[in-house]
């Protein structure tokens, strides 16, 4: 089984147990890893140990979800194509002098 979204994929690697890689970096590239999965019978109910500091929970209601929140973070992480909302500028103020 693998699943992908985005530049995310899942890779089983035993009955039970998944990796998530992020796809941007070669295989033998340690950052390649994101987080490793361990489920129960059905997919339900996923454990996931994040090797990345991510900021996700580490129980999730299945391997798509937790999949999903990966990358929405990612989504959400990433520069707007808007311009910024210009912040006015204003000169400082000028206090009386004291003698």
């Amino acid at each position: 089984m693998e699943a992908r979204i985005g530049r995310y994929a899942v890779v089983k690697v035993g009955p039970s147990n998944w990796l998530i890689h992020d796809t941007l970096y070669e295989a033998r590239d340690a950052r390649r890893l994101v987080a490793y999965i361990e489920g129960s019978v059905g997919y339900d109910d996923v454990d996931v140990t994040w090797v990345r500091p991510v900021g996700l929970p580490t129980h999730h209601a299945s391997i798509d979800h937790a999949l999903g929140q990966l990358a929405a973070r990612d989504g959400a992480s990433r520069p707007s194509h808007t311009r910024p909302v210009p912040i006015p500028s204003h000169p400082p103020i000028q206090l009386p002098a004291t003698a």
